[in-house]
């Protein structure tokens, strides 16, 4: 239930690690890039986050964490990835020892940073496997004709890899992407540049426990950018859904209710209608939410 402590004394270093935001309005990689600067700064390194922009809120929660967040200069017209592309608005303060980019998000605009501005190694996170994970994708191409577009993915696949023989560390998350990146840079880069990242859970995670005075419902929970159905493994989870409704688990665990939290409110009937079609279940112990 304790953090776990470096066994030998680390020198303390700045990251300048850069994302598109601080909450997790657009999915996973969020979620990850901000427990990895509070996890650094638990180590008691210093940690710039850079974002495009960012809300008092965004600003006072990292504060907490001991991250700082820095932002862009705003100009209009300007995308949030052009501002990224322009660098923090005040950065004479940052002494950056490394600067983190992650996948195709932010990676191409770290490494230009790392290069132009900080002169420092870069440390590029890898986190999809773009050749692999397109013929899951839920396109209009592929539902209307069954057309996958390999040239896309091929070409992000390129730019992918490009990236990485550029960076100084490339950080592969699980041991899946790491066993696909070594393969695709055999010969183009050092082995020992390539280090796979296990991610845990978070130390609230760990520690929260339920009052058992009460009895309360079984709840399964699913959370995610749920409009990619097959990518983050909704099917999955209708599948098991549909396995509790059945004999095959007790009376009090066919009580238990799937939650799926994460669907665009535009399409979320469409989207649980056609899982539910697909896998045979009914919606009885179903629950879906935007």
């Amino acid at each position: 239930t304790e953090p776990g402590k470096p066994s030998v004394k680390l020198e303390m270093l700045t990251y300048l690690v850069v994302n598109d935001e601080w909450n997790s309005g657009h999915g996973g990689i969020s979620t990850f890039n901000r427990q990895i600067c509070i996890a650094l700064a638990e180590y008691g390194h210093k940690v710039f986050c850079f974002i495009p922009r960012a809300s008092q809120v965004d600003i006072a929660q990292a504060a907490r964490f001991r991250v700082e967040i820095v932002t862009a200069k705003q100009y209009p017209g300007l995308t949030k990835y052009d501002l990224l592309a322009r660098g923090p608005s005040d950065r004479t303060h940052i002494k950056a020892d490394a600067v983190i980019g992650h996948d195709h998000i932010t990676g191409a605009h770290a490494l230009a940073l790392t290069r132009d501005e900080f002169n420092c190694p870069y440390l590029h996170f890898i986190h999809t496997s773009p050749e692999e994970i397109e013929p899951f994708k839920d396109t209009d191409e592929k539902r209307e004709d069954g057309i996958v577009d390999y040239f896309k993915s091929s070409e992000k696949g390129k730019t992918q890899a490009d990236l990485c023989a550029a960076s100084d560390i490339i950080l592969a998350v699980g041991p899946k992407l790491e066993r696909s990146i070594r393969t695709n840079l055999a010969g183009k880069t050092d082995d020992e540049r390539i280090i796979s990242i296990l991610p845990g859970l978070n130390q609230e995670l760990l520690l929260y426990r339920r009052s058992l005075k009460y009895k309360h419902d079984l709840y399964c929970l699913m959370t995610g950018r749920l409009k990619e159905t097959f990518i983050k493994g909704t099917d999955f989870f209708v599948r098991i859904a549909g396995d509790f409704q059945g004999t095959k688990v007790g009376p009090e665990l066919r009580k238990v209710k799937f939650i799926m939290r994460g669907f665009d409110g535009a399409t979320i009937n469409d989207d649980v209608a056609k899982l539910v079609r697909l896998y045979k279940v009914t919606n009885v112990n179903i629950i879906a939410r935007e």
